[in-house]
């Protein structure tokens, strides 16, 4: 019961509705330190990351590239990032159908910014995040495999730029 409140309570802090719309999660998890006593962990959801960009005015796109897709990134001065997806009838990505998932990235985007900030992982990227997390095998990586590759993209991504203080203290307390 008391993780569950403190949950709840890290949701109201960052002003996040838990296990509703994907802002955050109360996850059951058995704490190894305690005798494997069943806890709810909080961690923040993609969307919850998007949300509290956007109150610092930053307009955060994350999505999946596939096998098949058109996708292009520059760095530099002017940094560049095109992605088409396959059988959108674009001629850069002339494929009818995508393909497994390689890459997932984020672009974030503000009005007092010169060029937006831009971040993109690869598998073994992900794959070194999914290893330092607390459940590596567990459900939220097996069936929502490309929403926590996205999320991870858009916390590289804000790692550059200061969005709010809400914002820090949501990355730090998931990280």
């Amino acid at each position: 019961p008391r993780s569950i409140v403190a949950g709840a309570i890290l949701c109201a802090q960052r002003g996040l509705t838990p296990n509703l719309m994907g802002e955050a999660w109360l996850i059951p998890r058995r704490n190894k330190k305690n005798s494997g006593q069943l806890e709810a962990s909080f961690q923040i959801g993609y969307r919850g990351l998007i949300g509290l960009a956007a109150r610092a005015d930053v307009h955060t796109r994350a999505d999946t590239v596939r096998q098949g897709d058109h996708y292009l990134e520059e760095g530099g001065l002017t940094p560049r990032l095109e992605h088409v997806k396959a059988g959108r009838g674009h001629p850069a990505a002339p494929a009818p159908t995508r393909g497994e998932a390689f890459l997932w990235y984020a672009v974030l985007e503000a009005p007092y910014w010169s060029v937006p900030r831009c971040a993109g992982l690869d598998r073994d990227e992900v794959e070194k995040f999914r290893a330092e997390s607390a459940d590596p095998n567990g459900s939220t990586w097996t069936k929502w495999y490309d929403e926590m590759a996205m999320s991870k993209a858009i916390r590289v991504a804000a790692r550059y730029v200061r969005l709010s203080v809400e914002f820090d203290l949501a990355n730090r307390s998931d990280d």
